[in-house]
């Protein structure tokens, strides 16, 4: 279970804690400006972004602090601390050196994967932050699965981001390089991309949900 979890945040968690809050989505319901406490504040940092256009500045801004911010620097320490418990993958081995090797490994990947994207999305006008969905039932938990492999275009339209998904293949395959024998084979490489997928789904969908969560704690 510890592997299953270290591989399954391996990827995704880095980028999340890298990226620098954003105001609510102006679509949201308000809610009261009390109540909720230390609790509210915490959720706040996972809400979905302010869909308002923002400049290149702020777009690379963006990009480096997701890429090798400090919250991400300390979100890659954490992945790597899991992995240093299950002593995963056994190559690298325990102390100080193992768990070095597994942060630069983390780090590195997360690195690949954001300039990737970064670099794809400014060529493409593809903006890959979340919004919300401002749908209703399982259409918001369906939205939220495909975020991941969907960005708002430069005509408003959401559909398939060439950035994204590029991100996560070019660094799934490119951390073969470094990676120890266990992690070797596209076979592994596959699996890193699908569990990728799967984290920034499940990351997206909770946010899709922290609105309501926060709205119902201030009542």
């Amino acid at each position: 279970m510890k592997r299953l979890l270290a591989v399954f945040v391996f990827f995704p968690l880095p980028a999340l804690l890298g990226q620098a809050p954003n105001p609510p989505a102006s679509s949201n319901p308000p809610a009261s400006p009390t109540g909720g406490g230390f609790l509210v504040r915490g959720l706040k940092l996972f809400e979905p972004d302010d869909p308002a256009p923002i400049g290149a500045k702020q777009r690379f801004r963006n990009y480096v602090n997701s890429a090798v911010g400090p919250l991400a620097i300390v979100g890659g320490a954490a992945v790597a601390g899991v992995q240093q418990a299950d002593n995963y993958p056994h190559e690298w081995g325990q102390g100080s050196e193992g768990y070095f090797k597994r942060w630069g490994s983390v780090m590195a990947y997360n690195v690949v994967r954001q300039t990737i994207t970064y670099g794809l999305s400014e060529a493409l006008h593809e903006d890959n932050r979340y919004f919300a969905s401002n749908r209703k039932g399982w259409r918001r938990v369906e939205y939220s699965l495909l975020s991941p492999a969907t960005a708002r275009h430069r005509n408003g339209r959401r559909y398939v981001s060439v950035s994204s998904l590029a991100g996560m293949a070019g660094a799934s395959g490119l951390a073969l390089y470094w990676s120890p024998r266990s992690w070797q084979g596209w076979d592994h490489a596959g699996r890193t991309f699908a569990l990728t997928y799967a984290g920034q789904a499940a990351i997206n969908t909770f946010r899709e949900f922290v609105p309501d969560l926060i709205h119902a704690l201030r009542k």
